[in-house]
C-alpha cells in the first residue's frame, strides 16, 4: 500500500439507506471515497429503485446521501439512466446539484429496452445537462459530470481486464459478501 509506495484509494458504493452520519463519519476517518446510487429525484429513485417490498426507498436514499455529502470529504453519486426516468435526467441531475452534490456519474441502463422516443429523449435530456453544466461552470460553481460509464469510457481509451476500469493487476473489488475481485 502507501507505506510501499503505492497510493490507494479505497471506495465504498451504497444505495445509502443503511448510512447514517456515524457511519460516514467511519468512512471518511479510513479515507473511504463514499459514491451513492441515487437515480435521481425521489420519484425517478422510487421508480426504479423500490424496496425489496415494493415501497419508496427515496427517503432512505436522500437520508444517506445527506450523511454522505455532510460527514465525507470525498463523496460522489451514480445514476442508472432508465428509460422509464430518462425523461427527468436533467431534474433529477439539478435535484443532486442543489442538495450539493459535485461529482456525479450517469451509467446508461444498457441491457434496458430503449425505444426510438427513448433514445430521443436521451439525446434531448443530455443537450439539458450540458446546458446546465455550462451555466454552473461560468457562475463558478462547476461540477462533474460523468455522462457515459468509467469503465465503457475506459475501454474506449484501451483500458483492458476484465472489469475494464484500467486498473490493472493492482485494483480489486470487494463484494458484501466478502467475496474479493481483481481487476487485472
Amino acid at each position: 500500500g502507501e507505506a510501499q509506495g503505492v497510493p490507494v484509494r479505497l471506495q465504498v458504493t451504497t444505495n445509502g439507506t443503511r448510512l447514517t452520519p456515524e457511519r460516514a463519519a467511519a468512512l471518511d476517518a479510513l479515507a473511504m471515497h463514499v459514491t451513492v446510487s441515487v437515480d435521481g429525484t425521489p420519484w425517478a429513485q422510487d421508480v426504479a429503485r423500490p424496496t425489496a417490498g415494493g415501497g419508496r426507498s427515496s427517503e432512505a436514499v436522500a437520508r444517506g446521501l445527506d450523511a454522505a455529502l455532510a460527514g465525507c470529504r470525498a463523496s460522489s453519486t451514480i445514476t442508472v439512466v432508465d428509460p422509464r426516468t430518462v425523461r427527468r435526467l436533467d431534474e433529477g441531475v439539478a435535484w443532486l446539484y442543489a442538495r450539493g452534490v459535485r461529482r456525479l456519474t450517469l451509467n446508461p441502463a444498457w441491457s434496458a429496452r430503449w425505444t426510438d422516443d427513448d433514445r430521443a429523449a436521451w439525446a434531448e435530456q443530455y443537450a439539458l445537462l450540458a446546458r446546465r453544466w455550462t451555466d454552473a461552470y461560468r457562475a463558478g460553481d462547476p461540477f462533474f459530470l460523468s455522462t457515459i460509464d468509467l469503465a465503457v469510457r475506459a475501454r474506449v481509451m484501451g483500458a483492458s481486464g476484465p472489469c475494464g476500469s484500467g486498473c490493472g493487476a493492482a485494483g480489486i473489488a470487494l463484494a458484501p459478501s466478502g467475496r474479493v475481485y481483481g481487476c487485472g
